[in-house]
């Protein structure tokens, strides 16, 4: 098995990562990459919200092939392809793209997206399409969730809205769309978990047909 990350040692990461920020990090794209090498290894990853780059980074650390970053910020793609130059990255609306991209990735890989998003049920059948093609084998999907019994929207510290589901409406989301799915709490062994801001509580979901 490949050894976790440290984002404290990674070039470009470590330039602006403070230290409690890169252990979050390890601790993120442990659970969604380091967890998941069986999945991701020699794969043609999909990233959907790619960011800074940094899922892409340690998605090509645990054996993928190829990564494509999708993120509709422009300066999300500046800094990705700065700091990972061995992946791809294309400005674009996620849900747009996934609609009019031919299936051919074999894993679909997406961290704290989908609480960013304004609806969720577009996204959960644009996945949908991808996995029924039956190129994509799997969809791995970290995001947090409401501890409430309904999906919450607040506002984040930066401004933001913020759209929290919760499991049984994931859950929900993928029975509609015939998806197969297994959820678990993050791991939080490797790495403790981070300072919670909101009302809410980290799980992965993987998504299959």
């Amino acid at each position: 098995m490949i050894e976790p990350l440290d984002f404290r040692t990674i070039e470009h990461f470590s330039e602006k990562y403070s230290d409690y920020e890169a252990t979050r990090q390890n601790y993120r794209t442990w659970n969604l990459c380091g967890m998941q090498q069986h999945h991701l290894k020699d794969a043609r990853v999909l990233e959907l919200g790619s960011n800074d780059g940094r899922m892409a980074y340690a998605a090509l650390h645990y054996g993928a092939r190829s990564v494509l970053g999708i993120d509709k910020g422009d300066g999300s793609m500046y800094v990705g392809r700065r700091n990972v130059p061995d992946a791809q990255f294309i400005q674009a609306d996620v849900v747009e793209f996934l609609n009019e991209a031919a299936p051919h990735f074999d894993v679909i890989m997406c961290a704290g997206l989908i609480y960013h998003l304004e609806e969720h049920a577009p996204i959960f059948k644009a996945m949908a399409r991808h996995l029924h093609a039956g190129t994509t084998k799997v969809v791995i999907c970290g995001t947090a969730v409401s501890l409430h019994e309904r999906t919450e929207s607040t506002l984040s510290n930066a401004g933001h809205r913020m759209r929290w589901p919760t499991v049984a409406a994931m859950q929900l989301l993928a029975e509609e769309n015939d998806m197969i799915y297994t959820l678990q709490d993050y791991d939080n062994e490797v790495y403790p978990p981070p300072a919670k801001d909101y009302n809410v509580n980290y799980k992965l979901f993987t998504l299959t047909v």
